[in-house]
């Protein structure tokens, strides 16, 4: 992903080559429920509870909902495709029938340097072992090993271990 693929913070949102990062408004709950609902999709994400509710996404909806946190939905044309978050750590996810086809890697990619054109601390990120397409997404934008860690997996209701990564500035830079 290089600067040109990405304009800056419009409105609240990002607009990349073929994606659009915006906030989330509360009629993007049923859809998000409905993603986040298929198994194959919550099985991967450790702070999802399964079932996943629309109060569940209006709650986080809520609490992600000033300029500040960033926390976008990820939309392809005009059809909510996932979500993304850089928060305390980079996390996102995509709905099934979206898989497989750069998505998760260009929203990763254009909210990194989103975020590194402001700012110098490391991004920390990763994933639950056994997710090949999320270490493939993370490897391709830089970030390298720390450590494995167990964690809690609400949807999944029992520890998973967890390969958690880093991504500096100078190492995103050295990759554009």
């Amino acid at each position: 992903m290089t600067q040109n693929n990405l304009s800056a913070l419009e409105n609240g949102a990002l607009h990349l080559s073929r994606i659009t990062l915006r906030r989330f408004p509360p009629g993007d709950a049923a859809d998000v429920v409905r993603m986040l609902g298929h198994p194959d999709v919550s099985k991967w994400l450790s702070r999802v509870p399964r079932p996943y509710t629309c109060t569940d996404a209006i709650e986080f909806f809520d609490r992600h909902s000033t300029q500040n946190d960033l926390v976008f939905a990820i939309t392809h044309g005009h059809d909510l495709i996932g979500g993304i978050s850089l928060v305390d750590e980079l996390g996102y996810w995509l709905g099934a029938d979206h898989w497989g086809n750069g998505f998760a890697s260009e929203a990763a990619g254009g909210l990194v340097a989103h975020y590194f054109s402001r700012s110098d601390q490391p991004v920390s990120s990763g994933y639950i072992l056994g997710n090949t397409a999320s270490r493939g997404v993370l490897n391709k934008l830089g970030f390298t090993n720390l450590k494995i860690e167990g964690t809690p997996s609400l949807a999944l209701k029992q520890d998973v271990q967890v390969q958690k990564m880093c991504l500096t500035k100078s190492t995103w830079q050295a990759r554009q």
